[in-house]
Parts: C-alpha cells; structure tokens; sequence
C-alpha cells in the first residue's frame, strides 16, 4: 500500500488557491527553497511520506502572514508531538536578514524555506 502524504495547505498572504488543480488523492507537488531556518539541510515532501504536513506560503511584509504564523505557531505546539509536519515557505530571501528577523520574533521553531520558488507549484497567486 502506498503512502500517502496529507497536507492542509495553509495560505497566508491574501492568496488564491486554484483548489481544481490541487485535488485530494493526488501527491502534493514537491517544494524547495534556496535556504533552510531550524532545520539541518532541506525538507522534502519526500522525506515526508506518510505523515500529515502542514505548508503555509507567507510573507514577512504581510498583516495577514503575520496572524496566520502566529496561529500556525500554536497549531505547531499542539500537533507537532502528535505527528504533524509543519513547513513554512517564502519567496524572500534570508540574506537580507529580514526572515531571520521575523523567524525570531514570532519564535518558530518548525522549518522555514527561504528563495522558495514553490508558491507557484501550489497554485497560490500573492497578488490575490
């Protein structure tokens, strides 16, 4: 039996979902980013199969990315010890500080991928 990886895809920065192109049973499109935060080396959904994951697409310049880290902090202290995979992706870059700023005043502690070119492959539009 194959394993399936869940995802909740979790949008935060007053994005679209085109929900006919991402369709429950189908694999999740494989994300990357330029560089990884609180973690070792780079996430895969492939590292990740058959686990529930959480992915949330935000931006550090944005009022809404800001309430929907914060509420996906909470959700990362109460589901995390029970299993669930919880990533974080931006399409800013770390070099300006300004993730790792953001990352430490909102104390996340899940993965944050960084350069991620991986909204797209989501379907989730920022212009929105």
């Amino acid at each position: 039996m194959k394993a399936m990886v869940v995802m909740l895809l979790v949008v935060c920065a007053g994005v679209c979902v085109a929900a006919q192109q991402l369709t429950v049973g189908h694999a999740a499109p494989e994300f990357s980013a330029a560089e990884w935060i609180n973690c070792s080396g780079p996430m895969s959904l492939m590292q990740q199969r058959g686990k529930v994951v959480v992915v949330c697409f935000f931006s550090t310049t944005d009022e809404r990315s800001v309430r929907a880290v914060f509420e996906l902090t909470r959700m990362h202290q109460q589901f995390a010890k029970k299993g669930v995979t919880f990533v974080a992706l931006t399409d800013q870059d770390r070099a300006r500080g300004e993730v790792n700023r953001f990352v430490t005043r909102h104390k996340i502690k899940f993965p944050v991928g960084t350069g991620s070119p991986s909204r797209s492959q989501y379907f989730v539009d920022k212009e929105s």
